[in-house]
């Protein structure tokens, strides 16, 4: 927290978080003496997140008859450009699905971020388990999976506490 803290603290439009974060053996309350993590960097533009370090490429794909945004994809890496590349966000909207976007637009996304940052040695992606879709394009690609991750939520009714 104090190296995202230092990276991005008194720059006016700099958020940073966590992004991924890697402990050998899974440990999950205790860190142990080598953790990798990746720090998400939001800025209010690309000059100023460019200044900080982070290069984002998003590519998209666009309907010619409409003129409408189809599809698109984010891949982004932090100042060390020899460190892993995340991707984000990849949606094709649904009235567009069907026609090989989301495979076409990933792959065209990476093969131009490896003429562009070719230091990078691997990409690190995530789905949610019921997007067979996006995970069949994933494994056609050639990603592999390297953890899975659960998340549990309980709902909790509101109690109204009465006074006596």
């Amino acid at each position: 927290g104090l190296f995202i803290e230092k990276r991005c603290g008194g720059k006016p439009g700099l958020v940073g978080t966590v992004g991924q974060f890697n402990v050998p053996n899974g440990a999950t309350n205790v860190v142990p003496g080598r953790a990798v993590f990746s720090i998400d960097i939001r800025a209010g533009d690309d000059a100023e997140r460019e200044a900080a370090g982070q290069l984002v490429l998003v590519t998209v794909a666009i309907h010619e008859e409409s003129g409408q945004l189809a599809a698109f994809t984010e891949l982004m890496i932090g100042a060390d450009r020899d460190g892993a590349t995340l991707q984000g966000d990849t949606l094709v909207l649904r009235e567009h699905r069907g026609h090989r976007l989301g495979l076409l637009i990933k792959t065209a996304s990476l093969l131009e971020w490896h003429a562009r940052v070719p230091g990078s040695p691997r990409q690190l992606t995530w789905n949610a388990e019921e997007n067979v879709p996006m995970l069949a394009i994933n494994e056609q690609i050639g990603y592999v999976p390297a953890a899975y991750i659960g998340v549990w939520k309980k709902e909790i009714e509101a109690v109204s506490a009465v006074a006596s």
